[in-house]
């Protein structure tokens, strides 16, 4: 068995190596525009090198000294932020590219879930595109914080497989705990991925028993009981978070779960224009249509499964229904989009021509609006100004003197020394760019309205 195990995982290595070098390159091409951004809001004092004390202090409290951010038992992210901090310096170019890497190791990561599941590997080369040129994926890309979504995305994910693969090997569950804690340290909402392995052996079961498939059957090796493990431990972590930090905010948001499960079956994000959303809805639809008749039962309950990964990991949406929390799900989403086409390409050649042109057609409009989405952290956007004014301008916040230099002096190039100087001339800005239209940087140096709002969906 040891002797037959090795060429699956110098397959898996193989290919965790082909997607990273893939996506870091298209990652650093829709970021390229952006990569010299300066520091923005959360980067200014949380990536940054913390003393021991509060290193430790951040595993018996919250994770922001400071206490100006949300309140939460994030031990691991402090310790991740201190070690970009090291590593990058005062780079911000570095900091994006080591965040563009991040990304890419998670898809290759996460994409092994979707080759364990059967997909083939082109499919699995185009998911990675779409997830990357996803509109709400441009976060990610020009986001110096935002790296900690996948890097977390990646401890989650590389977690789920080790457990999946374990086949009810004691040091790979182990491994699997460990690297699941660590998940949910750097952000609870990773919670979900204790529920995940559970969907997948479902999906074992129901194409096992119908299809006989001997895949499924070897993968189900071991008790079901072990795919269980991560459940209490994500309890464990969650009841630590109470104690440590009985401030934290547990507000539920009702409707926050059903924007975020409708917002990922828009790769292309839901602020473009109305036709064009109707002209997805009704491609959307006619696929699935398609599929449904088309699709053996097996690729039918695969994609179900995938639709069961989006339904589950856009669940934070009942604390925080932020586009920016959307990775997961938007993966899910690219999984179950390539099988689903499928379905055209089992047409024949008009068939495979039209799947072919559809997924391409999503990944670059897709890709177009990431780089306009990318535009609202621009140091003159209208969009964002108002919340660097806040850091500006805000005292007892720990900012590197040089950052917090650079950030004062790009608002007084603007003729604002203060926040109520901030909130009277950024609005006249604002008035200003709408009624001359500059919704772009431009060459003019002027502040402009970015077309993509931060929070837009």
């Amino acid at each position: 068995m040891r002797q037959a195990s090795k060429p699956h995982v110098s397959r898996s290595v193989f290919h965790f190596f082909v997607f990273f070098s893939i996506y870091f390159v298209f990652g650093i091409f829709l970021g390229s525009h952006s990569l010299t951004y300066p520091w923005f809001i959360d980067d200014l004092h949380q990536v940054r090198v913390f003393s021991l004390r509060e290193i430790l202090a951040s595993w018996v409290g919250p994770f922001d000294p400071s206490g100006f951010e949300t309140a939460g038992y994030r031990p691991i992210l402090v310790l991740f932020n201190h070690f970009r901090a090291v590593l990058c310096g005062e780079s911000v170019v570095a900091h994006r590219i080591f965040g563009i890497a991040l990304f890419a190791a998670y898809l290759a990561v996460f994409l092994q879930i979707g080759r364990l599941s059967g997909l083939k590997l082109k499919q699995l080369i185009l998911a990675g595109f779409l997830v990357l040129a996803a509109k709400n994926s441009w976060s990610h890309l020009v986001w110096i914080l935002g790296a900690v979504r996948t890097f977390s995305g990646l401890l989650g994910a590389l977690s789920c497989l080790m457990l999946l693969g374990s086949q009810g090997r004691k040091k790979k569950i182990i491994a699997s705990i460990f690297i699941f804690g660590a998940a949910v340290l750097t952000r609870e909402d990773l919670v979900a991925w204790a529920v995940f392995p559970i969907l997948y052996h479902g999906y074992l079961e129901s194409i096992s028993s119908v299809d006989k498939n001997k895949d499924a059957v070897n993968q189900k090796k071991g008790s079901f009981l072990h795919l269980t493990v991560l459940v209490p431990v994500a309890a464990i972590l969650l009841g630590l978070r109470g104690v440590f930090v009985p401030q934290a905010d547990w507000r539920f948001e009702p409707g926050g779960w059903k924007i975020l499960f409708e917002t990922c079956f828009y790769p292309m994000g839901q602020t473009i224009s109305y036709s064009f959303r109707f002209l997805w809805r009704v491609i959307l639809l006619a696929v699935t249509l398609v599929a449904l008749i088309n699709h053996p039962p097996q690729v039918k309950r695969r994609c179900v499964l995938w639709l069961l990964g989006c339904f589950l990991f856009t669940s934070m949406g009942l604390v925080n229904a932020r586009v920016d929390n959307l990775l997961v799900a938007t993966s899910f989403f690219a999984l179950f989009w390539v099988d689903l086409i499928q379905a055209l390409e089992n047409l024949g050649a008009f068939g495979k021509f039209f799947s072919w042109t559809l997924t391409a057609g999503l990944i670059l409009v897709s890709a177009w609006r990431n780089t306009q989405a990318q535009e609202t952290m621009h140091p003159l956007s209208l969009d964002t100004l108002p919340l660097a004014a806040e850091f500006a301008f805000t005292e007892g916040l720990d900012i590197p003197s040089q950052r917090l230099e650079a950030l004062r002096e790009r608002f007084l190039n603007l003729g604002i020394t203060n926040a109520e100087e901030a909130d009277l001339k950024l609005t006249a800005y604002r008035a200003l760019a709408i009624r001359n239209r500059r919704f772009h940087p431009g060459t003019t140096r002027q502040p402009f309205l970015p077309k993509i709002g931060f929070h837009d969906y």
